[in-house]
């Protein structure tokens, strides 16, 4: 698919709707185990097109408001695969799924709705794509934090230690507002803790 080929199919996409369980809803809800009254708490919508399947997405955005990519799932026999629209820019741009005073800042969709469902109303969220983007934007993520008390960074404990050491960056940068939480167990995310019923105990 040619790059302004999605980026028209993008134009007629929709809001995945919670009363309509689209693949997108069942993928969260069934196979992610969040809550589906999360999707009441977006403020930025997931989104959907049909083309040969169906692409499950959100965009990313820069400090100036300008889409610079977009991080879509295709889905295909059952499952859903993670990819990059063409020309995504994703390392200059986040995905601020709900904007609040406490912040969440996520590698990855699942693991910041996973978080999301377990804090509440209070907090909002910025979703970075993976572990590789939050290590990328670290020194330019001023926007999204300046205007918030706390900021908690959801990564993940990769094997190969990526969301710890992503996570670590952002911590680094910005140490009076940043609080950094990463599962216990070596190759966990945030949610498969959620699906393990661990986020209290994980979570503090």
């Amino acid at each position: 698919m040619t790059s302004n080929h999605f980026q028209e199919l993008i134009q007629n996409s929709f809001k995945v709707d919670p009363e309509n369980e689209s693949p997108t809803f069942h993928y969260i809800t069934k196979e992610r185990s969040i809550p589906g009254s999360i999707f009441q708490l977006l403020e930025a919508p997931l989104l959907e097109i049909e083309h040969e399947g169906i692409y499950s997405m959100y965009e990313l955005r820069n400090k100036n408001g300008d889409k610079v990519g977009v991080n879509y799932r295709q889905f295909k026999a059952g499952v859903f695969e993670k990819r990059y629209g063409q020309g995504s820019k994703k390392s200059s741009g986040v995905a601020i799924l709900r904007k609040k005073e406490k912040m969440i800042l996520s590698e990855g969709l699942e693991t910041g709705l996973s978080v999301l469902s377990y804090l509440g109303t209070d907090y909002g969220l910025a979703v970075c794509g993976d572990a590789d983007n939050l290590y990328k934007i670290s020194t330019s993520l001023s926007w999204v934090i300046k205007d918030a008390s706390q900021v908690y960074i959801a990564a993940d404990n990769d094997i190969n230690s990526h969301g710890l050491m992503a996570g670590r960056s952002v911590l680094h940068k910005y140490p009076n507002k940043c609080q950094l939480f990463v599962p216990e167990q070596t190759g966990d995310d945030w949610n498969d803790v959620l699906k393990k019923g661990r986020m209290k105990k994980e979570w503090y």
